[in-house]
């Protein structure tokens, strides 16, 4: 029996114009006819914004791919009092999706910020249903080089740093990872960890470390070019040779520290990418959006 999968985004109203670019990206890059399920996760987002997210698949030949609009996984007021503290509680949202969909097999969460360049059944295929791992994921670029220039040291929930792994691209195996975590466990997990730096990314990593396939580095492009150039490759550690490999053919990118919207030139092809395809996401909108009007006064 073939394997089920869904995708998930969780957003709140301000990053709305991120996530449509993203998804328009995984709509335009898949490649399987096997239909898709794809969840947006949101609070405070327009409904016009949310039937122009459901209908963009459609809108673009590849109907196989079916977006869900949610709402947040509930967690109580006196926990997400605590969080606010020290993270944004939305961020907590991804350790909770398995448990919210335990009818698919994998689940691949996505942060907002990320583009896509390969279809994501390549992904899907990275982590076999019958693995005993938790998730896969990709290593932090950041710490990866930092631990590979320093003794390995312990960090933020993972014994060596260099096994740290960023949270913006994360895919989960649901029955393993529902089985190691109920609900209420992960809620006793962040309360006992709320001190803990990047609070919901290193409790991750303190979950599963010996868990995580550690996918390849392109699946999650996470710094720019300058970064590279400047800071990780004169380090001469074969961390940083592998980034710049992975640099040669991106798969996912995401985009960690990069500030894209908020100047005027494009300084990479991302970038160009990036733009290019919100004014798809706008010009869709208008004839989603005049559609809509015109059946409503039918």
């Amino acid at each position: 029996m073939e394997a089920k999968n869904a995708v998930c985004y969780v957003v709140s109203g301000n990053y709305t114009k991120q996530l449509s670019v993203s998804l328009l990206s995984l709509v335009k890059s898949y490649l399987s006819d096997v239909a898709l399920d794809v969840y947006v996760f949101n609070e405070q987002v327009a409904a016009e914004d949310l039937l122009v997210l459901e209908k963009l698949p459609a809108m673009v030949g590849k109907p196989q791919i079916h977006v869900k609009s949610h709402s947040l996984v509930e967690l109580p007021a006196e926990l997400i009092g605590k969080v606010k503290e020290h993270v944004n509680p939305l961020y907590l949202q991804r350790l909770f999706l398995p448990g919210v969909l335990r009818d698919y097999d994998r689940v691949l969460y996505l942060d907002n910020d990320t583009l896509l360049y390969e279809s994501v059944d390549q992904l899907f295929q990275q982590l076999p249903v019958t693995s005993e791992q938790l998730i896969a994921a990709v290593r932090d670029f950041y710490m990866y080089v930092f631990g590979s220039t320093t003794a390995v040291m312990p960090i933020y929930g993972v014994s060596d740093v260099r096994n740290y792994v960023n949270a913006g691209v994360v895919l989960f195996n649901v029955a393993r990872y529902n089985a190691a975590y109920s609900h209420a466990e992960l809620e006793q997990l962040i309360e006992a960890n709320l001190e803990m730096p990047w609070l919901d990314q290193s409790l991750l990593n303190k979950m599963t470390e010996n868990r995580v396939a550690f996918l390849d580095l392109a699946y999650n492009f996470q710094k720019t070019d300058v970064w590279l150039r400047t800071w990780a490759l004169p380090t001469k550690t074969a961390a940083a040779n592998k980034i710049a490999r992975a640099r040669r053919m991106v798969k996912i990118r995401h985009f960690v520290d990069d500030d894209s919207w908020d100047h005027l030139v494009a300084f990479n092809q991302f970038e160009v990418d990036t733009f290019n395809l919100l004014a798809e996401v706008k010009q869709l909108s208008y004839l989603i959006y005049r559609q809509f009007i015109l059946q409503g006064q039918n």
